[in-house]
């Protein structure tokens, strides 16, 4: 007991050791922060860019979701759509890759970060569909990660819109989701995996009777609710984003500098909550599909 009292004693007196360290340790100034200078460092580029790149003498036209490009394919024009979605892919593979080949690695950084995101998926989807989200993880961070990143791509382009030489070398990065028949094959996407995974979990038999449920009268409003779902998903995420961009061109072709920053930060915020709000009614769409409670 005295042994055990002893250790005791002594990881209190560690513990406030270790307290009294971190209270003696003073903030680190401003100025000596790397990510002061680095933000600093682009901010000042931008500047200098702005006054060296020359006004274009037509006037700047809001350009805003898919456009032709001079690349085709078997003789059909490609899209700058088209590009957008291969590096959105490239860029989420790339991501999925490096973060997942640190879970060969117990205890590195990566594997912390692996850990993270699996955690805080399965934690998102149980929210949502109670114990039975557990296994959904995979599919809402496959939704909710390349969705956000596609709806960040146009802050790429957007960083050019005041130079408008530059910004159509750029046209290629835009945000995807500004193209209607991009959020609607997300959208059908999320659909199809619901309808299969009712008919998995539950059986043929009980999805084809949810639809006269709790009447058999109530068919075509369950057959118009069905298809309604696809249809908002679409056009929420495509009408949210389509407008941000409308509205930050606009404002860049007015103010070519400090505004649209502040503009484009709220273009990082919206982009976040969308893929949130999109990966969040996935769910609830899902959960009459794989929870016992569920239903119409």
């Amino acid at each position: 007991m005295v042994l055990a009292y002893g250790g005791y004693g002594l990881q209190s007196l560690n513990a406030e050791a270790k307290m009294a360290e971190v209270v003696k340790k003073k903030k680190t100034p401003l100025l000596r922060k790397k990510s002061f200078w680095i933000a600093l460092f682009f901010v000042a580029a931008y500047a200098c860019v702005m006054f060296l790149v020359p006004a274009s003498p037509h006037p700047h036209k809001i350009e805003v979701g898919p456009q032709q490009t001079t690349f085709s394919l078997f003789g059909s024009p490609l899209s700058n759509t088209f590009f957008a979605l291969l590096i959105a892919t490239v860029i989420f593979s790339t991501i999925i890759i490096v973060i997942g080949s640190g879970v060969k690695k117990p205890g590195s950084k990566r594997a912390v970060l692996a850990e993270m995101v699996v955690v805080t998926t399965q934690n998102f989807a149980e929210s949502i569909l109670g114990h039975e989200g557990k296994g959904y993880e995979v599919a809402v961070c496959a939704f909710f990660g390349y969705i956000l990143i596609s709806n960040l791509l146009g802050i790429v382009s957007s960083l050019f819109i005041p130079f408008y030489g530059v910004s159509q070398n750029f046209k290629m990065v835009i945000a995807p989701t500004t193209d209607l028949m991009v959020t609607t094959g997300f959208a059908l996407t999320a659909i199809s995996y619901y309808h299969g995974q009712y008919m998995k979990v539950k059986g043929i038999g009980p999805y084809l009777k949810h639809y006269v449920k709790p009447y058999a009268f109530m068919l075509p409003i369950n057959i118009l609710e069905e298809v309604s779902r696809p249809l908002s998903l679409a056009v929420r995420l495509f009408g949210n984003l389509t407008g941000e961009h409308i509205v930050l061109e606009v404002i860049s072709s007015l103010v070519a500098f400090v505004v649209p920053i502040v503009i484009l930060g709220l273009g990082l915020f919206t982009g976040a909550v969308q893929a949130l709000v999109f990966t969040m009614l996935f769910l609830v769409y899902l959960q009459p599909a794989v929870t016992s409670k569920g239903g119409h």
